[in-house]
């Protein structure tokens, strides 16, 4: 069966690892597929002066990333890589299970034309600049202020908050973990069941058979 592929972005530290994880948790139909698994090795990436520029698009494999999806599309497995953020690089991959809804997550998804237009559905995690890094600052307490000012902050606003244009619906992400999660999972199941209904109607049943939870949610 052709799997539905939904693409769910925005800000660093809006919650996107955190929605994708507790939305891969309420149904085993949905498997997270995180797209931190297609930057570049440090050696790869580019720099200034003596920062890796991890904000970059340019430190990402967006090829990759979209054979990877093109696969998943025809209801193929893939290998994906694994990548160690400690280390910056590749450490070996591993096989991706096709499953009914497949949901990417990722910070440069909706940035590239031919990435963003393999997703049957695009939401954006909605919260306002000052807070996504308030969140992202509270996990990384290390993280070098100088680089947000010089690097980072200026991308979201020239490259990634314009990418929100491209999202089907935005989600409030200041809202309580509980309400996003709800909301979310509300969209997902709505739009997945209008797409199992028309690109398979002979076996739409079997789509939800055994867990009338997602028909009915």
């Amino acid at each position: 069966m052709r799997p539905l592929i939904i693409g769910l972005s925005g800000l660093s530290g809006s919650g996107k690892s955190t929605l994708g994880e507790r939305l891969e948790q309420t149904d085993d139909r949905i498997v997270r597929l995180r797209f931190d698994a297609f930057y570049k090795d440090a050696a790869e990436c580019p720099r200034k002066g003596s920062w890796l520029l991890w904000d970059d698009p340019d430190s990402f494999l967006f090829e990759e990333g979209v054979q990877a999806l093109e696969q998943l599309k025809e209801g193929k497995d893939v290998l994906l890589p694994v990548y160690s953020r400690p280390l910056s690089c590749r450490t070996g991959f591993v096989s991706f299970p096709v499953k009914p809804i497949i949901l990417c997550e990722g910070y440069f998804l909706f940035v590239h034309e031919r990435l963003r237009s393999l997703f049957d559905l695009r939401l954006w995690l909605d919260v306002p600049p000052a807070t996504a890094l308030a969140r992202r600052r509270s996990r990384q307490a290390n993280l070098d202020m100088e680089y947000f000012a010089q690097i980072m902050g200026p991308l979201q606003e020239t490259v990634h908050l314009p990418s929100r244009m491209h999202a089907h619906q935005s989600i409030d992400g200041t809202r309580s973990p509980e309400e996003v999660v709800m909301e979310t999972k509300e969209t997902i199941l709505s739009f997945a069941a209008s797409f199992a209904a028309a690109l398979h109607p002979s076996s739409y049943p079997t789509f939800w058979e055994g867990n009338p939870s997602l028909a009915h949610s």
